[in-house]
């Protein structure tokens, strides 16, 4: 079985002035209507089921979250909410777990 994490917790320092705390870079919209978050999703549906997509962002971004979650038809139990913004290394490491653990 196929599965996909997504990376989404970041700041986007580096997309300064479009990206701030409050509006990272994954809620941008640069190419198109959608956000850069909603696009990476419709790109990975098409070769992995929606149950098999996995994102970790910050808890800072959780309401926002909530709000993708019924738009892009995503599992709130596939989200994990990092307590603080550090490295890749430990979300990938929890969800690789979570993964291997369910299946």
């Amino acid at each position: 079985m196929k599965y996909a994490i997504i990376l989404a917790g970041g700041i986007g320092k580096r997309f300064w002035p479009l990206s701030k705390v409050d509006t990272p870079k994954q809620f941008l919209r640069l190419f198109s209507k959608a956000s850069l978050l909603e696009e990476t999703v419709l790109r990975v549906k098409e070769f992995i089921d929606l149950k098999n997509i996995h994102i970790a962002t910050s808890i800072l971004y959780k309401k926002r979250f909530n709000r993708y979650i019924k738009k892009l038809g995503l599992k709130k139990t596939n989200l994990l909410f990092e307590p603080e913004i550090k490295n890749t290394f430990s979300p990938i490491a929890y969800l690789t777990y979570k993964i291997l653990k369910d299946d």
